[in-house]
């Protein structure tokens, strides 16, 4: 009885908060907050296949199809999520504190019934909630990684990573997940019992506390703002070191088929700002001799994307420019 009252959805609102397809033009769509005199704002949200969950600072969470803006369900929960939202095919998953410890809470992804609730012992606010593909949901704090079975709503293992653990550099895969817990080794955890798989240590340098990771096929790809390096995902050996610019500074990092690239923005104003290309099908971590056009000035960089064969970056909030391959 403890359990329902605590947990669970609040009465049903009859507040739309998404336009309808009719009312919109040129299937362009937005969302608005409720009709009640108060402005929430969104605060978080998540994307899974062609749906995307927004979070409201009010705690309203609401399901929109985001080919044409139709919403799928809306709903209000106790208790209200308080950090990241994790969306599955089947599965919602958010995190919430309650009592000084954190809630797992669960709903139902198609149609935003609730399901349950998983109390655990976990007094630190998690800063991240996953999924696996078998349902495990998988909480981050500053200084544990738990996963948690659904089915059974209980812990499976939890382990220790220290007080400097680097969320940029959690990765989920099929099997296990990565995280530097220093911002300068790399641990891979398996998602079975919590067993430390490979750890490789020293990787970047000190003072590179930015460590960021990416994986393409069976590369590991660690970045910092200084540089990168290619890692087996199966064993941890390192495949090959970047060959760096003469100042590197790198802003922004993105994956375009076969390369890496790094947006490189020196803090000397006479050195070109570049985008250095790292070639990922030869694994020689060189850049390649055509790889590194000039960019112009990136003032207040905001955005950068990679798409048919174009690197389009967003220098403020008024300028986009693209570069080719001439």
């Amino acid at each position: 009885m403890l359990i329902t009252a605590l947990f669970g959805r609040r009465s049903p609102s009859p507040v739309r908060d998404v336009l309808p397809p009719g009312e919109a033009s040129q299937q362009e769509y937005s969302q608005s907050g409720p009709d009640t005199g108060l402005v929430y704002s969104i605060r978080t949200s998540t994307l899974h296949g062609k749906v995307v969950v927004t979070v409201r600072d009010g705690g309203r969470m609401t399901a929109i199809d985001v080919r044409n803006g139709t919403e799928l369900w809306s709903d209000v929960y106790t208790p209200a999520p308080t950090g990241e939202v994790s969306l599955g095919d089947r599965l919602l998953a958010y995190s919430a504190m309650q009592n000084d410890r954190v809630v797992i809470g669960l709903v139902n992804a198609s149609n935003g019934v609730w399901i349950d609730a998983i109390l655990t012992d976990e007094h630190r606010v998690a800063s991240r909630i996953l999924q696996t593909l078998d349902e495990q949901v998988i909480l981050v704090t500053s200084q544990t990684v738990s996963a948690y079975d659904v089915e059974r709503r209980m812990l499976r293992w939890r382990v220790s990573t220290g007080d400097h653990l680097k969320e940029a550099s959690i990765l989920l895969d099929l099997d296990a997940i990565y995280l530097s817990p220093d911002g300068r080794d790399l641990r891979k955890i398996s998602l079975e019992d919590g067993r430390i798989l490979w750890e490789a240590v020293g990787l970047v340098g000190r003072g590179e506390d930015d460590l960021t990771l990416r994986r393409i096929d069976a590369q590991l790809l660690v970045t910092t703002s200084a540089s990168v390096i290619s890692l087996d995902a199966v064993t941890g050996m390192i495949l090959w070191r970047g060959t760096p610019p003469k100042e590197p500074q790198f802003e922004n990092w993105l994956l375009a088929r076969e390369y890496l690239i790094g947006v490189n923005v020196p803090e000397d104003p006479d050195t070109p700002n570049q985008a250095v290309f790292y070639d990922l099908r030869n694994a020689s971590g060189v850049i390649p001799p055509d790889g590194a056009p000039r960019l112009g000035p990136l003032a207040d960089l905001r955005r950068v994307i990679a798409l048919d064969g174009a690197i389009l970056y967003q220098s403020g909030s008024t300028t986009v420019r693209g570069v080719t391959k001439k």
